[in-house]
């Protein structure tokens, strides 16, 4: 499928063309058995000038009825796309505000990290007690991370 294709049927352009042929090949079709009609009489003038008349007047009622019905189906096909582009505006915006809100967690994880480092390189302190806060601020970069994770593959 190429990329126009593709366009067409995500715009709806698709389904025009379909109701243009359909259309045309209906005026066609008509008009061929029309002829036909006229050639092949065997009545009147005045019959067959009844004939046409009511043949016209039924071809364009046929007309207006399949206008009518292909008019609603463009309205519903509007309303439609319509409808799904508010949907995916508002995905779009949580997934957005998901993205934000962790991103800024993992600002403040960071933030923290370098306060610690920056305190235990001032104070000198216990390698041990330095080593138990950096891995519990590990772990709770690498939970934020997986919660990250977890938020984006849902969206």
């Amino acid at each position: 499928m190429s990329i126009h294709d593709a366009l067409d049927i995500i715009t709806g352009e698709h389904k025009k063309k379909q109701r243009k042929r359909f259309a045309s090949s209906f005026l066609i079709a008509s008009s061929v058995g029309f002829v036909a009609a006229i050639l092949t009489a065997p009545q009147s003038g005045a019959a067959t000038r009844q004939d046409i008349s009511d043949s016209t007047i039924s071809t364009r009622l046929r007309v207006e009825r399949s206008a009518a019905r292909t008019i609603n189906k463009i309205k519903e096909n509007k309303d439609n796309l319509s409808d799904n582009m508010k949907d995916l505006g508002s995905d779009v915006k949580q997934s957005v505000g998901a993205i934000q809100t962790t991103v800024s967690e993992i600002q403040d994880l960071l933030t923290t990290l370098s306060r610690t480092v920056r305190y235990f390189e001032r104070e000198k302190s216990d390698p041990e007690e330095t080593t138990s806060r950096l891995k519990e601020a590990n772990e709770k970069l690498h939970r934020d991370s997986k919660a990250l994770k977890q938020a984006l593959d849902a969206e």
